[in-house]
């Protein structure tokens, strides 16, 4: 059995011919095609690419001073809670002033409010003379 051969057959091997050209300038149309759309892949991937590169330096650039601050930051909470510790014994101090200055006032009674004068030192002791020894200034 003899199979024709299209590329002895002269009427065939003319239409086998352009359909192989046509087919190959296909396959090189979507060649090219693949061809830019893989330039434009790679030339995207290379961007990106730089922009990690400079994000990744952002980022150990903000690291050192995160760091500074994360430990300045401890260092107050603990200076913060020295403070709060002594403002509360000063405030059990003042207290025990103001407590310990109330008892030791004198309280006289029996004398008119505002009765005595500009200078209450003398007043006090005018009265004392007076009421205790009978004595006046």
């Amino acid at each position: 059995m003899d199979v024709p051969c299209p590329v002895t057959e002269p009427a065939h091997s003319e239409g086998y011919i352009l359909a192989l050209k046509d087919i190959m300038t296909a396959i090189h149309s979507v060649f090219v095609s693949l061809e830019t759309k893989t330039d434009t892949v790679s030339t995207e991937v290379a961007l990106m690419r730089a922009d990690f590169r400079i994000l990744g330096a952002r980022v150990k650039e903000a690291e050192g001073p995160l760091k500074t601050i994360k430990d300045d930051s401890a260092t107050l909470k603990e200076q913060v809670r020295a403070l709060k510790a002594t403002t509360e014994i000063l405030k059990a101090k003042i207290e025990d002033f103001e407590g310990r200055s109330h008892r030791n006032n004198v309280q006289i009674i029996s004398v008119p409010e505002k009765s005595e004068g500009p200078n209450v030192d003398l007043f006090v002791e005018d009265l004392i003379l007076k009421q205790l020894c009978g004595l006046s200034q």
